[in-house]
């Protein structure tokens, strides 16, 4: 992974986030009669998911025609330090933003997964999902099959079907 690509599709990635997360975080209602007479509130807006924090990870353009069809973790560290799937695991971030660069900064391919129903159906504790391979940099990742994740998927673009 490279913190470099990540910091030049930072942009793209903001403008997705608002589009798509955005409105799935909060949540406008009319204010109701009394609220309305008491206090001035016309509408309220709602945080409907407490934090949103999101995590990005965006993969070189050379690789989407080959691992297009697959979600990937950091498993290993080379130092060993906690990756992302312990990450994960111990409940950090509410989305996940994945996708592969176009090679100009934009994203020609997306996924946003909601994790906590990730958690919850306990997706990253069951390895007949994923594959775990060791990477040329000494690493190691999980992979799977973004086909078996489909109802995990908030928000997409690119693909087949686009």
């Amino acid at each position: 992974m490279s913190f470099q690509l990540e910091r030049e599709h930072r942009e793209a990635a903001r403008e997705i986030i608002r589009k798509h997360l955005v409105p799935l975080a909060v949540i406008v209602r009319d204010g109701y009669a009394k609220e309305d007479m008491e206090q001035c509130k016309d509408f309220v807006m709602n945080i409907a998911v407490g934090t949103g924090d999101v995590l990005c990870r965006v993969r070189r353009k050379q690789f989407l025609e080959r691992f297009g069809a697959q979600f990937s973790i950091r498993y290993r560290s080379r130092s060993g330090k906690p990756t992302e799937i312990h990450k994960l695991r111990e409940g950090k971030g509410r989305w996940y933003l994945f996708g592969y660069s176009d090679g100009k900064a934009k994203f020609a391919y997306w996924r946003i997964f909601d994790i906590n129903k990730m958690r919850e159906d306990r997706v990253f504790d069951d390895m007949n999902l994923w594959t775990i391979r060791s990477n040329p940099d000494g690493s190691k990742g999980m992979y799977c099959d973004i086909s078996k994740l489909e109802k995990y998927i908030v928000a997409s673009f690119g693909g087949k079907d686009e």
